[in-house]
Protein backbone atom coordinates (compact mmCIF):
# COMPACT_ATOMS: atom_id res chain seq x y z
CA UNK A 1 0.00 0.00 0.00
CA UNK A 2 1.21 4.00 -0.10
CA UNK A 3 3.32 5.23 2.37
CA UNK A 4 1.56 6.61 6.26
CA UNK A 5 2.25 10.03 4.47
CA UNK A 6 0.53 9.32 0.76
CA UNK A 7 -2.71 7.95 2.53
CA UNK A 8 -3.52 11.36 4.03
CA UNK A 9 -6.41 13.56 2.12
CA UNK A 10 -4.38 16.28 0.01
CA UNK A 11 -5.74 19.76 0.81
CA UNK A 12 -5.90 22.46 -1.98
CA UNK A 13 -7.08 26.15 -0.46
CA UNK A 14 -7.03 28.90 -2.87
CA UNK A 15 -7.99 32.82 -3.15
CA UNK A 16 -6.90 35.78 -5.28
CA UNK A 17 -8.88 37.92 -7.78
CA UNK A 18 -9.13 39.06 -11.27
CA UNK A 19 -5.00 39.56 -11.47
CA UNK A 20 -4.33 36.71 -10.30
CA UNK A 21 -4.86 33.71 -7.90
CA UNK A 22 -2.56 31.37 -5.56
CA UNK A 23 -3.85 27.50 -4.58
CA UNK A 24 -1.70 25.88 -1.70
CA UNK A 25 -1.23 22.33 -1.51
CA UNK A 26 -0.40 20.24 1.43
CA UNK A 27 -0.09 16.23 1.84
CA UNK A 28 0.75 16.13 5.70
CA UNK A 29 4.37 17.21 5.95
CA UNK A 30 5.77 15.28 2.48
CA UNK A 31 4.18 17.65 0.70
CA UNK A 32 3.79 21.87 0.91
CA UNK A 33 3.04 23.72 -2.06
CA UNK A 34 2.26 27.03 -3.52
CA UNK A 35 0.88 27.51 -7.36
CA UNK A 36 0.46 31.10 -8.96
CA UNK A 37 -2.18 31.17 -11.88
CA UNK A 38 -2.73 34.09 -14.39
CA UNK A 39 -5.79 35.25 -16.56
CA UNK A 40 -6.04 34.98 -19.51
CA UNK A 41 -8.66 35.27 -22.40
CA UNK A 42 -8.97 31.38 -22.83
CA UNK A 43 -9.25 31.03 -19.01
CA UNK A 44 -6.49 30.54 -16.07
CA UNK A 45 -2.99 29.51 -16.66
CA UNK A 46 -0.29 28.39 -14.78
CA UNK A 47 2.47 31.03 -14.20
CA UNK A 48 5.35 29.76 -11.58
CA UNK A 49 5.12 27.74 -7.97
CA UNK A 50 6.96 25.97 -5.62
CA UNK A 51 6.49 22.40 -4.40
CA UNK A 52 8.50 21.29 -1.28
CA UNK A 53 8.68 17.44 0.01
CA UNK A 54 9.26 17.67 3.64
CA UNK A 55 9.70 21.52 3.74
CA UNK A 56 7.68 24.75 3.59
CA UNK A 57 6.95 25.64 0.60
CA UNK A 58 5.42 29.31 1.62
CA UNK A 59 7.14 31.88 -0.90
CA UNK A 60 6.77 31.73 -4.60
CA UNK A 61 9.77 31.16 -6.66
CA UNK A 62 10.86 34.88 -8.60
CA UNK A 63 10.72 32.94 -11.73
CA UNK A 64 8.02 31.20 -13.79
CA UNK A 65 7.66 27.56 -14.02
CA UNK A 66 7.23 24.83 -11.26
CA UNK A 67 10.19 24.39 -9.01
CA UNK A 68 10.29 20.80 -6.81
CA UNK A 69 12.93 21.28 -4.09
CA UNK A 70 13.45 19.22 -0.46
CA UNK A 71 14.02 16.03 0.67
CA UNK A 72 12.96 12.74 -0.08
CA UNK A 73 13.28 9.62 1.89
CA UNK A 74 13.73 7.54 -0.42
CA UNK A 75 13.51 7.11 -4.70
CA UNK A 76 12.79 4.47 -6.96
CA UNK A 77 12.53 3.84 -10.82
CA UNK A 78 8.66 3.15 -9.73
CA UNK A 79 8.50 6.61 -8.66
CA UNK A 80 10.56 8.61 -11.44
CA UNK A 81 8.28 6.54 -13.84
CA UNK A 82 5.01 8.16 -11.98
CA UNK A 83 6.93 11.68 -12.07
CA UNK A 84 7.34 11.18 -15.85
CA UNK A 85 4.01 10.11 -16.90
CA UNK A 86 2.70 13.75 -15.10
CA UNK A 87 5.48 15.81 -17.06
CA UNK A 88 5.62 13.70 -20.49
CA UNK A 89 5.39 16.21 -23.12
CA UNK A 90 2.70 14.25 -25.59
CA UNK A 91 3.55 14.02 -29.27
CA UNK A 92 6.99 13.52 -28.10
CA UNK A 93 8.63 10.70 -30.67
CA UNK A 94 9.21 7.47 -29.60
CA UNK A 95 12.97 7.68 -29.44
CA UNK A 96 12.86 10.96 -27.80
CA UNK A 97 10.37 10.54 -24.47
CA UNK A 98 13.29 12.31 -21.78
CA UNK A 99 11.96 15.98 -23.04
CA UNK A 100 11.18 17.90 -20.55
CA UNK A 101 8.01 20.18 -19.98
CA UNK A 102 8.49 23.36 -20.69
CA UNK A 103 6.29 24.49 -17.68
CA UNK A 104 9.08 22.66 -15.34
CA UNK A 105 11.49 25.58 -13.89
CA UNK A 106 14.01 23.30 -11.99
CA UNK A 107 14.70 20.75 -9.43
CA UNK A 108 16.53 20.72 -6.27
CA UNK A 109 16.22 17.39 -4.15
CA UNK A 110 18.26 15.57 -1.47
CA UNK A 111 17.07 12.03 -1.51
CA UNK A 112 17.97 9.50 1.42
CA UNK A 113 18.13 6.46 -0.53
CA UNK A 114 18.39 5.91 -4.58
CA UNK A 115 17.57 2.52 -5.38
CA UNK A 116 16.46 -0.30 -8.05
CA UNK A 117 17.14 -3.71 -9.41
CA UNK A 118 21.28 -3.59 -9.55
CA UNK A 119 21.46 -0.42 -8.04
CA UNK A 120 21.67 1.12 -4.48
CA UNK A 121 23.15 5.01 -3.56
CA UNK A 122 22.79 6.73 -0.21
CA UNK A 123 22.64 10.58 -0.07
CA UNK A 124 21.95 11.67 -3.46
CA UNK A 125 21.71 15.29 -4.49
CA UNK A 126 19.86 16.21 -7.82
CA UNK A 127 19.55 20.08 -9.19
CA UNK A 128 17.97 20.56 -12.59
CA UNK A 129 18.08 23.79 -13.98
CA UNK A 130 17.21 25.11 -17.19
CA UNK A 131 20.46 27.19 -18.98
CA UNK A 132 20.64 28.06 -22.58
CA UNK A 133 18.72 26.21 -24.73
CA UNK A 134 18.81 22.98 -22.77
CA UNK A 135 18.76 21.90 -19.23
CA UNK A 136 21.00 20.72 -17.01
CA UNK A 137 20.89 18.19 -14.25
CA UNK A 138 23.88 18.07 -11.20
CA UNK A 139 24.55 14.97 -9.53
CA UNK A 140 26.58 14.24 -6.61
CA UNK A 141 26.48 10.53 -4.81
CA UNK A 142 29.03 8.47 -3.20
CA UNK A 143 29.79 6.53 -7.45
CA UNK A 144 30.07 10.03 -9.01
CA UNK A 145 29.36 13.47 -9.11
CA UNK A 146 29.23 15.39 -12.69
CA UNK A 147 26.97 17.20 -14.60
CA UNK A 148 24.26 16.23 -17.55
CA UNK A 149 23.45 18.53 -20.60
CA UNK A 150 20.33 17.12 -21.75
CA UNK A 151 20.02 17.42 -25.51
CA UNK A 152 17.22 17.87 -27.54
CA UNK A 153 16.14 16.45 -31.44
CA UNK A 154 17.96 13.36 -31.36
CA UNK A 155 21.25 15.39 -30.16
CA UNK A 156 23.40 13.63 -27.94
CA UNK A 157 23.13 13.97 -24.12
CA UNK A 158 26.81 14.82 -22.54
CA UNK A 159 27.73 13.65 -18.86
CA UNK A 160 30.87 14.78 -17.69
CA UNK A 161 31.78 13.20 -14.22
CA UNK A 162 34.32 14.15 -12.14
CA UNK A 163 34.38 11.04 -10.59
CA UNK A 164 32.86 7.51 -11.12
CA UNK A 165 33.36 4.94 -8.10
CA UNK A 166 32.81 1.28 -8.96
CA UNK A 167 32.92 0.20 -6.11
CA UNK A 168 29.99 2.30 -4.87
CA UNK A 169 27.77 1.08 -8.07
CA UNK A 170 27.71 -2.16 -6.90
CA UNK A 171 25.19 -3.93 -6.30
CA UNK A 172 23.30 -4.11 -2.47
CA UNK A 173 23.40 -7.74 -2.28
CA UNK A 174 26.96 -9.42 -2.48
CA UNK A 175 28.05 -10.58 -6.36
CA UNK A 176 29.21 -13.54 -4.65
CA UNK A 177 25.75 -14.15 -3.31
CA UNK A 178 24.18 -17.91 -4.61
CA UNK A 179 20.74 -15.84 -4.89
CA UNK A 180 21.92 -13.31 -7.46
CA UNK A 181 19.63 -15.51 -10.41
CA UNK A 182 16.40 -14.35 -7.89
CA UNK A 183 17.23 -10.70 -7.92
CA UNK A 184 15.02 -8.49 -9.56
CA UNK A 185 16.16 -6.95 -12.53
CA UNK A 186 15.89 -3.41 -14.62
CA UNK A 187 12.67 -2.95 -16.26
CA UNK A 188 14.18 -0.18 -18.44
CA UNK A 189 13.77 -0.37 -21.96
CA UNK A 190 16.94 0.61 -23.68
CA UNK A 191 14.63 1.84 -26.50
CA UNK A 192 14.00 4.55 -24.78
CA UNK A 193 16.97 5.26 -23.63
CA UNK A 194 18.50 8.66 -25.06
CA UNK A 195 21.86 8.95 -27.32
CA UNK A 196 24.53 9.67 -24.45
CA UNK A 197 28.62 10.99 -24.70
CA UNK A 198 29.38 10.02 -21.14
CA UNK A 199 33.58 11.77 -20.37
CA UNK A 200 34.91 10.55 -16.37
CA UNK A 201 37.75 11.90 -15.15
CA UNK A 202 38.70 9.57 -12.77
CA UNK A 203 37.06 6.09 -12.44
CA UNK A 204 37.99 4.17 -8.96
CA UNK A 205 37.50 0.94 -8.17
CA UNK A 206 38.68 -0.73 -4.71
CA UNK A 207 40.07 3.21 -4.11
CA UNK A 208 42.49 3.70 -6.30
CA UNK A 209 42.36 5.08 -9.69
CA UNK A 210 42.31 3.63 -13.39
CA UNK A 211 42.34 6.19 -15.36
CA UNK A 212 39.95 8.33 -17.72
CA UNK A 213 36.71 6.80 -19.22
CA UNK A 214 34.76 7.68 -22.15
CA UNK A 215 31.78 5.96 -23.77
CA UNK A 216 29.40 6.97 -26.25
CA UNK A 217 25.42 5.47 -25.93
CA UNK A 218 23.81 5.50 -29.38
CA UNK A 219 19.77 4.05 -30.00
CA UNK A 220 19.29 1.38 -31.74
CA UNK A 221 16.14 -0.56 -33.55
CA UNK A 222 16.37 -3.48 -31.12
CA UNK A 223 17.92 -1.05 -28.16
CA UNK A 224 21.47 0.84 -27.69
CA UNK A 225 24.97 0.26 -28.95
CA UNK A 226 27.92 0.93 -26.75
CA UNK A 227 30.47 2.57 -28.59
CA UNK A 228 33.78 4.17 -28.16
CA UNK A 229 34.82 2.70 -24.82
CA UNK A 230 37.80 3.17 -23.54
CA UNK A 231 39.98 3.46 -20.38
CA UNK A 232 43.58 5.21 -20.23
CA UNK A 233 45.52 5.55 -17.65
CA UNK A 234 49.37 4.87 -16.59
CA UNK A 235 48.67 1.90 -16.21
CA UNK A 236 46.46 0.09 -18.70
CA UNK A 237 44.92 1.26 -21.87
CA UNK A 238 41.25 -0.68 -22.15
CA UNK A 239 39.15 -0.25 -25.58
CA UNK A 240 36.02 -2.20 -25.80
CA UNK A 241 31.87 -2.40 -27.47
CA UNK A 242 28.80 -3.53 -26.95
CA UNK A 243 25.22 -3.66 -26.34
CA UNK A 244 21.90 -3.70 -24.75
CA UNK A 245 18.84 -4.90 -26.38
CA UNK A 246 15.61 -5.94 -25.63
CA UNK A 247 14.70 -9.25 -25.69
CA UNK A 248 11.00 -10.08 -25.32
CA UNK A 249 10.33 -9.08 -21.74
CA UNK A 250 13.73 -8.86 -20.33
CA UNK A 251 17.01 -6.71 -21.80
CA UNK A 252 20.37 -8.56 -22.47
CA UNK A 253 23.59 -6.68 -22.81
CA UNK A 254 26.73 -8.24 -24.23
CA UNK A 255 30.25 -7.00 -24.27
CA UNK A 256 33.61 -7.24 -26.19
CA UNK A 257 36.72 -5.79 -25.07
CA UNK A 258 41.12 -5.64 -25.00
CA UNK A 259 43.30 -4.30 -22.18
CA UNK A 260 47.16 -4.43 -22.21
CA UNK A 261 49.57 -3.00 -19.85
CA UNK A 262 53.21 -2.43 -19.68
CA UNK A 263 52.73 -2.22 -15.92
CA UNK A 264 51.55 -5.18 -14.80
CA UNK A 265 52.34 -5.44 -11.33
CA UNK A 266 50.97 -1.45 -10.56
CA UNK A 267 47.59 -2.63 -12.53
CA UNK A 268 46.70 -5.62 -10.45
CA UNK A 269 47.27 -3.64 -7.09
CA UNK A 270 45.11 -0.89 -8.66
CA UNK A 271 42.56 -3.65 -9.25
CA UNK A 272 43.02 -5.45 -5.65
CA UNK A 273 45.08 -8.51 -6.84
CA UNK A 274 48.34 -9.69 -5.25
CA UNK A 275 51.54 -8.00 -7.75
CA UNK A 276 52.91 -11.67 -8.22
CA UNK A 277 52.97 -11.10 -12.07
CA UNK A 278 55.22 -8.93 -13.92
CA UNK A 279 55.93 -8.73 -17.88
CA UNK A 280 57.26 -6.10 -20.58
CA UNK A 281 53.61 -6.67 -22.46
CA UNK A 282 50.39 -8.38 -20.89
CA UNK A 283 47.24 -8.33 -22.62
CA UNK A 284 43.44 -9.67 -21.50
CA UNK A 285 40.63 -10.07 -24.30
CA UNK A 286 37.05 -11.24 -23.66
CA UNK A 287 33.52 -11.16 -25.34
CA UNK A 288 30.54 -11.91 -22.50
CA UNK A 289 26.87 -11.59 -22.21
CA UNK A 290 24.92 -11.46 -19.14
CA UNK A 291 20.74 -10.85 -19.03
CA UNK A 292 19.71 -7.18 -17.76
CA UNK A 293 20.83 -4.36 -18.13
CA UNK A 294 24.97 -3.42 -18.54
CA UNK A 295 25.04 -2.35 -14.80
CA UNK A 296 23.72 -5.59 -13.76
CA UNK A 297 26.75 -8.11 -15.05
CA UNK A 298 27.07 -10.49 -12.10
CA UNK A 299 29.97 -13.50 -12.80
CA UNK A 300 26.71 -15.67 -11.68
CA UNK A 301 24.94 -14.50 -14.75
CA UNK A 302 27.63 -13.58 -17.29
CA UNK A 303 28.91 -15.77 -19.72
CA UNK A 304 31.87 -15.42 -22.33
CA UNK A 305 35.25 -16.43 -22.86
CA UNK A 306 38.69 -14.98 -22.34
CA UNK A 307 42.16 -15.07 -23.44
CA UNK A 308 45.74 -14.25 -21.44
CA UNK A 309 48.61 -12.68 -22.84
CA UNK A 310 51.97 -12.10 -21.14
CA UNK A 311 55.48 -11.42 -22.74
CA UNK A 312 58.63 -11.98 -21.36
CA UNK A 313 58.29 -11.70 -17.43
CA UNK A 314 58.27 -13.92 -13.92
CA UNK A 315 55.65 -14.85 -11.43
CA UNK A 316 57.23 -13.96 -8.13
CA UNK A 317 56.69 -15.54 -4.72
CA UNK A 318 53.83 -13.74 -2.74
CA UNK A 319 51.55 -15.38 0.21
CA UNK A 320 48.31 -14.48 -1.39
CA UNK A 321 46.16 -15.27 -4.58
CA UNK A 322 44.26 -13.28 -6.17
CA UNK A 323 40.14 -13.57 -4.47
CA UNK A 324 37.69 -12.40 -7.14
CA UNK A 325 36.25 -12.88 -10.48
CA UNK A 326 37.81 -14.56 -13.90
CA UNK A 327 41.54 -14.03 -12.54
CA UNK A 328 40.26 -16.53 -9.99
CA UNK A 329 41.34 -19.47 -12.98
CA UNK A 330 44.95 -17.95 -12.61
CA UNK A 331 45.51 -19.43 -8.61
CA UNK A 332 47.45 -22.37 -9.48
CA UNK A 333 50.01 -20.15 -11.16
CA UNK A 334 50.31 -18.02 -8.80
CA UNK A 335 51.09 -20.67 -5.96
CA UNK A 336 53.24 -22.61 -8.00
CA UNK A 337 56.83 -20.28 -7.23
CA UNK A 338 56.01 -20.91 -3.48
CA UNK A 339 55.11 -24.58 -4.37
CA UNK A 340 58.32 -25.41 -6.10
CA UNK A 341 60.78 -23.88 -3.72
CA UNK A 342 59.47 -25.43 -1.31
CA UNK A 343 59.99 -28.86 -2.62
CA UNK A 344 62.95 -28.26 -4.70
CA UNK A 345 64.57 -25.19 -2.89
CA UNK A 346 68.12 -26.48 -4.67
CA UNK A 347 66.77 -26.68 -8.34
CA UNK A 348 64.32 -23.62 -8.28
CA UNK A 349 64.28 -20.08 -6.79
CA UNK A 350 61.69 -17.91 -5.43
CA UNK A 351 60.30 -16.63 -9.26
CA UNK A 352 59.02 -18.28 -12.43
CA UNK A 353 60.61 -16.88 -15.24
CA UNK A 354 58.43 -16.65 -18.32
CA UNK A 355 58.91 -15.78 -22.09
CA UNK A 356 55.33 -16.28 -22.72
CA UNK A 357 52.23 -17.01 -21.61
CA UNK A 358 49.13 -18.06 -23.16
CA UNK A 359 46.08 -19.10 -21.66
CA UNK A 360 42.09 -19.28 -22.74
CA UNK A 361 39.43 -19.19 -19.97
CA UNK A 362 35.88 -19.81 -20.01
CA UNK A 363 32.93 -18.47 -17.49
CA UNK A 364 29.56 -19.95 -17.09
CA UNK A 365 27.26 -19.38 -14.39
CA UNK A 366 29.78 -19.02 -11.93
CA UNK A 367 32.05 -21.21 -12.80
CA UNK A 368 35.76 -20.27 -14.65
CA UNK A 369 36.97 -23.06 -16.84
CA UNK A 370 40.58 -22.71 -17.05
CA UNK A 371 40.61 -24.73 -20.53
CA UNK A 372 44.23 -24.48 -21.39
CA UNK A 373 47.13 -21.61 -19.96
CA UNK A 374 50.78 -22.58 -21.08
CA UNK A 375 53.51 -20.99 -19.61
CA UNK A 376 56.95 -20.96 -21.70
CA UNK A 377 60.05 -20.10 -19.84
CA UNK A 378 64.16 -21.29 -19.36
CA UNK A 379 63.31 -22.62 -15.73
CA UNK A 380 60.17 -25.32 -16.51
CA UNK A 381 56.90 -25.28 -18.90
CA UNK A 382 53.84 -25.32 -17.31
CA UNK A 383 50.53 -26.43 -18.57
CA UNK A 384 47.10 -25.76 -16.58
CA UNK A 385 43.79 -27.00 -16.50
CA UNK A 386 40.69 -27.16 -14.45
CA UNK A 387 38.05 -24.95 -12.31
CA UNK A 388 37.44 -22.24 -9.99
CA UNK A 389 33.58 -21.96 -8.97
CA UNK A 390 33.03 -18.71 -7.74
CA UNK A 391 29.60 -19.70 -6.09
CA UNK A 392 30.64 -22.50 -4.24
CA UNK A 393 34.49 -21.22 -4.03
CA UNK A 394 35.67 -24.36 -4.61
CA UNK A 395 39.29 -25.09 -7.13
CA UNK A 396 39.84 -28.04 -8.90
CA UNK A 397 43.03 -26.99 -10.83
CA UNK A 398 45.93 -29.42 -12.32
CA UNK A 399 48.99 -27.67 -13.26
CA UNK A 400 51.70 -30.13 -15.36
CA UNK A 401 55.33 -28.76 -14.70
CA UNK A 402 58.27 -30.01 -16.75
CA UNK A 403 61.15 -28.61 -15.80
CA UNK A 404 63.61 -26.99 -18.50
CA UNK A 405 67.20 -27.97 -19.21
CA UNK A 406 69.36 -27.77 -16.09
CA UNK A 407 66.27 -28.14 -13.70
CA UNK A 408 65.28 -31.53 -15.24
CA UNK A 409 69.14 -32.41 -15.02
CA UNK A 410 68.59 -31.85 -11.69
CA UNK A 411 65.95 -33.23 -10.91
CA UNK A 412 66.62 -36.16 -12.66
CA UNK A 413 70.03 -36.58 -10.39
CA UNK A 414 67.86 -36.28 -7.19
CA UNK A 415 65.95 -39.46 -8.69
CA UNK A 416 68.80 -41.61 -10.26
CA UNK A 417 71.21 -41.39 -7.37
CA UNK A 418 73.81 -38.19 -8.16
CA UNK A 419 74.55 -35.81 -11.14
CA UNK A 420 77.12 -38.55 -13.22
CA UNK A 421 73.85 -41.11 -12.89
CA UNK A 422 71.52 -38.21 -13.44
CA UNK A 423 73.21 -37.01 -16.85
CA UNK A 424 73.20 -40.56 -17.85
CA UNK A 425 69.38 -40.46 -17.51
CA UNK A 426 69.11 -37.37 -19.44
CA UNK A 427 70.82 -37.76 -22.00
CA UNK A 428 69.86 -41.06 -22.63
CA UNK A 429 66.25 -40.17 -23.29
CA UNK A 430 68.41 -37.29 -25.44
CA UNK A 431 69.69 -40.46 -27.63
CA UNK A 432 67.14 -42.80 -28.01
CA UNK A 433 64.75 -39.39 -28.95
CA UNK A 434 62.48 -39.82 -25.75
CA UNK A 435 60.99 -35.88 -24.49
CA UNK A 436 62.54 -34.54 -21.35
CA UNK A 437 59.23 -33.86 -20.68
CA UNK A 438 58.68 -37.94 -20.00
CA UNK A 439 61.71 -37.78 -18.03
CA UNK A 440 60.98 -35.72 -15.57
CA UNK A 441 57.38 -34.13 -14.72
CA UNK A 442 55.83 -32.66 -11.87
CA UNK A 443 52.18 -32.52 -11.78
CA UNK A 444 49.82 -30.09 -8.89
CA UNK A 445 46.69 -30.11 -7.74
CA UNK A 446 44.73 -27.83 -6.39
CA UNK A 447 41.10 -28.87 -4.83
CA UNK A 448 39.48 -27.33 -1.66
CA UNK A 449 37.82 -24.13 -1.18
CA UNK A 450 39.46 -20.60 -1.72
CA UNK A 451 40.43 -20.24 1.76
CA UNK A 452 41.43 -23.42 2.60
CA UNK A 453 42.97 -25.03 -0.81
CA UNK A 454 46.81 -25.34 -1.14
CA UNK A 455 48.90 -26.34 -4.45
CA UNK A 456 49.81 -30.33 -3.36
CA UNK A 457 52.62 -32.24 -5.45
CA UNK A 458 51.46 -35.66 -6.96
CA UNK A 459 53.48 -38.46 -7.41
CA UNK A 460 55.47 -38.27 -10.79
CA UNK A 461 56.49 -40.67 -13.39
CA UNK A 462 59.98 -40.80 -11.37
CA UNK A 463 57.99 -40.75 -8.29
CA UNK A 464 60.56 -37.72 -6.77
CA UNK A 465 60.63 -38.01 -2.97
CA UNK A 466 58.51 -35.60 -0.74
CA UNK A 467 60.23 -33.16 0.95
CA UNK A 468 59.12 -32.92 4.47
CA UNK A 469 56.66 -30.60 5.23
CA UNK A 470 57.76 -27.73 8.11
Amino acid sequence: GKPAELQRPLVLRGNGDGSGHRIEVEQGELIRGSLFLLPRETGWIFDRGLIGFNQSADTLPDLPGLWIQGRLERLTPQDLAAWHSIWAVRGTPSGQPWTLPPWLGGIDLAVGVVEGPGLRQAGVQFALERSGAFPSLHLQAPALEGNVRMGANGNFWQVNLKHLDLDALQQATDSGNSATDSLPRSTLDPRTVPPVRLAAERVRYRGNDLGRMELQLQPTSEGAAMNGWTLEGPAVHLSGSGHWNRAGQDTQSDLAFHMETGDLPTLARRLGHPDAMDARRAAFTGRLNWPGAPWEVASERARGDFQLEADEGAIYLRETRPTTGVVMGLAGLYDLPRRLTHDFSGVFRPSLPFSRIRGDLHLERGVVETRMLHLEGPAADVRMTGTSDLRKRQFDQELVVTPGLSAGLALAATVAGGPIAGAAVFLGGKLWRQPMGRLVQIRYRLEGGFDAATLEREQGPFNLPETPRP
